[in-house]
């Protein structure tokens, strides 16, 4: 289940500028992912330990902004070190990541039932996002 942020979230990448070169590099998503997510996601960034997964749908520009706006959150100061390591702990306490698909569209077709069990969605805190949003 997809909980309620996005719309803080939003807001947060419409408003905060991201670095021109973005420090990180798009994976594919392997064994180390939640199950079932390589059958959904093929695209995988992991800033300050928390994931962000993508499908192949979506624009490896539009996977690195997002990933780029979530670091500034997190390290709002740009030392490269998160500013709070107790949210960070919390996220990753807590199963925290991102999901992205291309459109909106695209994100309601994704079969993400049929590959990824329930109990793997339930024990999660997913933030969805679309690639036509950043």
């Amino acid at each position: 289940m997809i909980r309620p942020l996005r719309s803080c979230f939003l807001l947060l990448l419409l408003t905060c500028p991201v670095l021109a070169e973005a420090p990180f590099t798009i994976q594919p998503v392997g064994e180390e992912s939640p199950q079932g997510f390589s059958r959904v996601f093929s695209k995988r960034v992991v800033v300050f330990r928390i994931p962000l997964y993508a499908t192949s749908q979506t624009p490896d520009n539009k996977v690195l902004h997002a990933a780029g706006v979530l670091a500034q959150y997190l390290d709002n100061d740009a030392d490269g070190k998160v500013d709070n390591e107790r949210v960070v702990s919390m996220m990753i306490q807590n199963r925290a990541g991102m999901i992205m698909a291309a459109t909106e569209r695209s994100f309601q077709r994704l079969d993400v039932h049929r590959h990824i069990p329930e109990r793997t969605w339930d024990s999660m805190i997913l933030q969805g996002l679309y690639g036509e949003e950043t």
